[in-house]
């Protein structure tokens, strides 16, 4: 959020972990699930622009999902 750098890696996902506990249905639980993360204090991220430990935003996006498999 300091220097306005944007890291990202893109990684294939198998599993999503989703809480269905506060979450009324599947597409309530996948924006649980993208919600940005504010990391601060002790939990900062060590920017490799500024080399500083920074306030930053963490959080996914989900860029296509699985086909879905049917049994029969």
């Amino acid at each position: 959020l300091r220097c306005g750098r944007r890291s990202e890696r893109e990684e294939p996902m198998r599993d999503l972990l989703l809480s269905l506990h506060t979450a009324h249905n599947v597409w309530e639980a996948l924006k649980e699930f993208t919600v940005q993360e504010v990391l601060s204090g002790d939990n900062s991220y060590q920017c490799s622009t500024c080399e500083a430990l920074v306030e930053a935003e963490k959080g996914y996006t989900i860029q296509s999902l699985p086909p879905i498999l049917k049994i029969i």
